[in-house]
């Protein structure tokens, strides 16, 4: 069964996404048995399939657009941060693609913990793991998981018609870029920053707000509006913040570009896919190469 696995996810990442290659792999997946246990990639690591959500990972190859983004720059970077870092996908594909890179992994819930340490450790991949949520001061604060959702979408803010389904998962540790990283930033280099961390973007951001001056890091952060304005905050917010900057914004369209969101701050892939979805958005100052290659 693996070798079907290991054959099926290299199909889905050669031909990335395509109209109506959503119902195509929740078919395929769904009629797919669980065989659990580890198992090579196509790209390179080995990946603990644990549940039928780590099996879904290890087919779709995440988002492959993305992985795309993340595998063309990893040798190129001198430092990568994974917020929100799941069973560990991004920092193993950067691990694969570059031995030099300081890769750095947060994740918070400590069941999801216990896989990327365990994924990391098969793959004799150097990152280095903290068990933390990541916001705008350092505390404590409950972890949630949502009825309706997966097992790598814990969040610390709930949407407000899914609060009563939530499911209080455990107490966790918070703490901010600024303080964890603070006395690296002379040495941090080029550095790439994705944050998968269900709403709580603009608090990150705004616990990285020495980071971000001093550092200048490119940023791929998952965008929901509806998760943002669970946590006090807005798209509207998190983009002129990050103008602030003199950061542009992307859209990833895993179909396999990068759209621009215009002056309007309107984020393009809600024109384009189901309400209430989240998308990954490319944010890079002028001097990037990253647009030049991908739009």
């Amino acid at each position: 069964m693996k070798i079907v696995y290991f054959l099926v996810a290299k199909l889905f990442f050669s031909l990335g996404y395509f109209r109506g290659s959503t119902r195509v792999q929740s078919m395929i997946f769904s009629s797919l048995p669980l065989a659990t246990g580890f198992t090579k990639h196509p790209l390179g690591f080995s990946w603990n399939i644990s549940s039928r959500d780590s099996l879904n990972t290890y087919l779709s190859s995440c988002e492959a657009f993305t992985t795309r983004l993340v595998l063309s720059q990893a040798n190129k970077l001198d430092t990568f941060i994974s917020l929100g870092a799941n069973r560990g996908w991004y920092p193993l594909i950067a691990g694969v693609k570059s031995t030099e890179t300081q890769i750095i992994a947060f994740e918070c819930n400590s069941i999801i913990f216990n896989e990327l340490s365990q994924n990391i450790l098969m793959n004799n991949n150097q990152t280095e793991l903290f068990s933390f949520a990541v916001g705008e001061a350092v505390k404590t604060a409950d972890l949630f998981k949502p009825k309706v959702s997966n097992e790598g979408m814990s969040t610390l803010f709930p949407v407000a018609t899914e609060t009563r389904d939530a499911t209080l998962i455990e107490r966790v540790n918070v703490t901010t870029l600024d303080v964890m990283l603070s006395d690296r930033f002379a040495k941090m280099g080029r550095t790439l920053i994705l944050m998968d961390i269900e709403g709580s973007e603009m608090k990150a951001l705004k616990g990285a707000k020495e980071f971000l001056k001093i550092c200048s890091p490119e940023l791929i952060l998952e965008i929901n509006p509806e998760m943002l304005i669970s946590a006090g905050s807005s798209t509207t917010e998190l983009l002129e913040y990050l103008n602030d900057f003199g950061y542009r914004a992307f859209w990833i369209d895993e179909r396999g570009k990068l759209v621009q969101v215009g002056s309007d701050l309107h984020l393009p892939h809600l024109s384009v896919l189901p309400p209430h979805t989240g998308a990954n958005y490319l944010f890079v100052k002028d001097d990037s190469n990253w647009q030049r290659e991908f739009s």
